[in-house]
């Protein structure tokens, strides 16, 4: 199948028309965390990075994932409240970070109605594939562990005596009981590939009314199903649509299965299993069903005329299992980011029917695109489509791992900012209407922003007056509306300030002679925002 590669188009704003303000969708929501973001971290030297985010009924913000380091993997888990700031109820300063074995990490996240924290993922004793075993695990409200939960709060068993394997999917049925799926793998000791899904009573222990003692598990001795997390989504009857990757016809596919509440398999266009044949890369999948048994598929796939880079892709199918002929070209969707091999990991549907696709571009960039419901880009959104929001805090590189919207339909994006070894979780928040508590929506006034020398040769220096103490920071975008740096400084006091560019973009490299945009947001004590912007020539 031909995959349509639809290019970025930089639009330089001096041959449009257009402003760089104009140009420039999403903006980070300054009222929210530190100027749009925040994050946390588990320890120094722990490379932390999310695996499921969610928005809990009360509007606070819980992330889970993995903190890795010199003592093996921890499960991370950090919350925040509405407003971006760490959520003082949660573990120390709004996060935890614990394990019971060499490695344990999670993968999915659920909440009970009592507000407990069902973690679903992977257990190992040490490096080796084979040694990795699917678990379940919750804690209480406040992540702290439940130790009354299974054993001492972990529910850790294998397929069978032999297979690897580990869950991606977790959810809490009405009546209490947990559902968890997963993949099955053969390693060097034997086993066999599948899918798997297991079933839990409240208290931990396995439902013996499901499958066999709570395990239902699928077996696909002929297809080599890859170490990757399977992308599922529950169903209404609580039953689950999966997919995930294979290695067939000598390239890198996936596979779909669909199984209802009682763990039978729900034919997909009359046939068990679903094989679209279309190439795609070693990475984790995404997906989204619609009410109507229609699904998207959001992934990595081969650029066309270079398959060594990689671009975003997506498929959406219709309810038979075909491909959508009116989405994109004959039902796929391929977008290059960057010049380099990109990695989608996230996948949404927003409330208006966009479609919007997050990762890392191979620039070393966290990366957002946004998709019309026929698939084509959306000229709105950033640079025909693609945007790359700047979630760095400290490390330089960042990436989009999951996508949700909050009660206001605000888009916020989970991910990471890291480096080799070490790195953060952070959230970011896009396009709101600044509320504070009293309900008034505060006025935002313009502030000056300077700069000089302008044109500016190695460096450039912003000075801006602030009317009330605040949080500031300045952004550097280029022509086409792409952030290329963010100076960030904490101000203590009103009055004047000043922030300094050495003419370097946040990945570290020098900067392009040009026409660049600084636009400054600072989020006041009285919870006010204070914008100005100015235009900056660079010369080399």
């Amino acid at each position: 199948m031909k995959l349509q590669a639809i290019h970025a188009l930089l639009v330089i704003a001096s041959l449009t028309g257009t402003t760089a303000s104009q140009a420039i969708e999403p903006e980070l929501d300054a009222t929210f965390g530190i100027g749009g973001r925040a994050h946390s971290s588990t320890q120094p030297g722990y490379a932390d990075a999310p695996n499921a985010f969610m928005i809990q009924p009360d509007g606070r913000l819980l992330a889970a994932g993995v903190a890795d380091g010199p003592a093996g993997w921890f499960i991370a888990m950090a919350r925040h409240l509405s407003d971006g700031s760490p959520d003082p109820s949660f573990g120390a300063g709004g996060v935890i970070s614990t394990r019971w074995q060499f490695r344990d990490q999670a993968n999915a996240v659920a909440l009970q109605s009592d507000g407990k924290i069902v973690v679903a993922g992977m257990q190992m004793v040490s490096n080796g594939t084979s040694d990795q075993v699917p678990s379940i695990y919750r804690f209480n409200a406040d992540g702290s562990i439940d130790s009354l939960f299974a054993l001492d709060g972990a529910r850790v068993g294998r397929w069978d005596p032999v297979s690897s394997g580990e869950m991606s999917a977790v959810a809490v049925l009405p009546d209490g009981k947990i559902l968890a799926a997963g993949r099955c793998n053969a390693n060097i000791n034997g086993g066999v590939n599948g899918l798997g899904f297991r079933r839990l009573l409240s208290d931990g222990s396995p439902d013996p009314s499901y499958g066999m003692n709570g395990t239902l598990r699928f077996e696909m001795p002929l297809l080599s199903i890859l170490f990757t997390r399977p992308a599922v989504d529950f169903t209404p009857d609580f039953g689950a649509m999966i997919a995930t990757t294979v290695f067939r016809n000598g390239r890198v596919e996936f596979i779909v299965m669909q199984v209802d509440g009682d763990g039978d398999v729900v034919p997909i266009g009359g046939a068990n299993l679903l094989f679209p044949e279309v190439p795609i890369d070693n990475h984790h999948l995404k997906l989204v069903r619609r009410d109507d048994g229609s699904f998207y598929v959001g992934c990595t796939v081969p650029r066309p005329s270079q398959p060594s880079l990689k671009n975003f892709g997506v498929f959406r199918f219709l309810a038979d299992g075909q491909l959508d002929p009116n989405f994109g070209e004959g039902g796929a969707v391929s977008i290059p980011v960057s010049i380099s091999p990109d990695v989608c990991y996230a996948l949404a549907i927003a409330p208006d029917g966009k479609i919007l696709l997050g990762g890392g571009a191979g620039t070393g960039e966290a990366a957002l695109v946004r998709l019309n419901a026929d698939g084509s880009p959306d000229a709105a959104f950033g640079a025909n489509g693609v945007a790359s929001p700047d979630l760095t805090f400290t490390f330089g590189s960042a990436w989009v791992t999951d996508i949700a919207f909050d009660a206001q339909q605000r888009m916020l994006a989970s991910g990471f900012d890291f480096t080799s070894n070490q790195g953060d979780f952070v959230l970011a928040r896009f396009g709101a209407s600044p509320t504070p508590v009293d309900g008034k929506v505060p006025s935002l006034p313009n502030v000056t922003l300077t700069s000089y020398p302008n044109p500016a040769g190695a460096s450039v220096v912003f000075g801006f007056d602030l009317p009330e103490a605040a949080h500031a920071h300045v952004d550097i975008f280029d022509a086409s509306g792409r952030r290329v740096a963010t100076l960030t400084e904490s101000t203590k006091r009103a009055g004047s300030r000043e922030m300094h560019w050495d003419g370097r973009t946040t990945g570290g490299s020098a900067a392009p002679s040009g026409v660049y945009f600084a636009r400054l947001a600072a989020r006041g004590v009285s919870g006010a925002i204070h914008r100005g912007s100015t235009k900056v020539i660079r010369l080399k």
